[in-house]
């Protein structure tokens, strides 16, 4: 589900606003496919969307994909309930799915970082994100931003960011 800029306004207030707008058209923009490189002599592109979780109150949702020929081959998507990451690798072409997170807090200070990986054609896979002080919970208001690659190539979907 798509949300719109009205939907947004509705649900944030201040930065929080700022910032999902920024990500809304953001989002708007990438949609219509614009390019992310090339691997393996194809042409990628990459889509991202935004929405607002039913599920966590004041979280966003995101995901970001790697497109070929209108297909979706690889997705990261974080879940703001549980502060979960999908990882989706659905390419047999012998290269993993590589999905980077940025953690940013409420005041836009950088937080963490991680990368993580699928093994190759595996399917989906679900990461709990967890935090550095292992309370395995990312504190609400914190920004998530998200992208996937192409395991082993710069090849990577355009970055998107979800609010836990």
């Amino acid at each position: 589900m798509r949300i719109s800029h009205g939907s947004i306004v509705k649900r944030l207030t201040g930065r929080r606003l700022l910032r999902a707008l920024t990500t809304g058209a953001a989002a708007t923009v990438l949609a219509v496919g614009a390019s992310a490189g090339t691997a393996n002599a194809a042409t990628w592109t990459s889509n991202t969307r935004v929405w607002v979780s039913a599920d966590d109150p004041g979280g966003l949702g995101a995901s970001s994909v790697l497109l070929r020929d209108a297909k979706t081959y690889y997705t990261v998507l974080f879940e703001p309930h549980g502060e979960e990451l999908l990882m989706e690798d659905l390419l047999a072409d012998g290269h993993a799915a590589r999905a980077e997170v940025i953690v940013v807090n409420a005041s836009g200070r950088f937080v963490e970082s991680d990368t993580f990986y699928s093994s190759t054609a595996d399917g989906a896979r679900w990461i709990n994100l967890g935090t550095p002080d292992g309370s395995g919970n990312i504190p609400e208001d914190y920004e998530v931003r998200i992208r996937v690659c192409i395991n082993e190539t710069s090849t990577c979907s355009w970055w998107e960011s979800g609010i836990a």
